[in-house]
């Protein structure tokens, strides 16, 4: 599969996009509806899966951004700097996958692809996810456990214990508050919500 097999394949439909913050321990199935997707973010799929949910579900694993899109040869190249992959980088039990590099390559229901297929430069994860729901067709986003747009700075990690772990990083406040600054431009004539989850 390439990112052309995805083209206006969830036309009309709500796209969720699960952020990495920590208020999305609280997620539920009720969170929802029979015409939604999800794309989840890095661990954040584990939470997903675990509800068993009847709609498309997607796992996005390090966008990469510009730094890595020099390498035409994705499958073959080895990747120069693992530093983006953190302590999030995981494996999806069923899920389509999707990243920029062969970074899961015993993983085989995935599409490898260039960010600049997206028309897009930025290494930031949410931002990717937001094309992607362009590109599938998607008439609506939400945006749920971005918790940095509502001034809380903990992140989420699932270790391979598939225990929650909540994590403060020192660059979180200025970087996600630059990149949230972006991705509200992005979506400011798309419509949109902002979710966070109350447990």
């Amino acid at each position: 599969m390439t990112l052309k097999d995805l083209k206006n394949i969830h036309k009309d439909k709500t796209c969720n996009i699960i952020g990495c913050g920590t208020s999305v321990k609280n997620i539920n199935k009720y969170n929802f509806g029979t015409n939604d997707i999800i794309i989840a973010l890095y661990h954040t799929i584990h939470l997903i899966e675990r509800l068993e949910l009847n709609i498309p579900v997607y796992s996005l694993q390090k966008d990469g951004g510009i730094k890595y899109s020099i390498y035409e040869d994705r499958f073959n190249a080895k990747c120069p700097d693992c530093s983006l992959c953190w302590e999030r980088m995981t494996t999806p039990k069923n899920a389509l996958l999707l990243s920029t590099f062969d970074c899961l390559p015993h993983y085989d229901n995935r599409i490898i692809f260039n960010i600049l297929e997206l028309k897009s430069e930025n290494t930031f994860s949410g931002e990717t996810a937001i094309l992607l729901s362009d590109l599938m067709g998607c008439n609506h986003i939400n945006m749920i456990g971005f918790d940095s747009h509502f001034n809380k700075y903990d992140t989420l990690i699932i270790d391979k214990e598939m225990n929650i772990i909540e994590k403060t990083y020192d660059i979180s406040k200025s970087y996600y508050m630059d990149s949230n600054n972006k991705i509200s431009e992005i979506l400011k004539n798309k419509s949109h919500n902002w979710i966070y989850l109350e447990g």
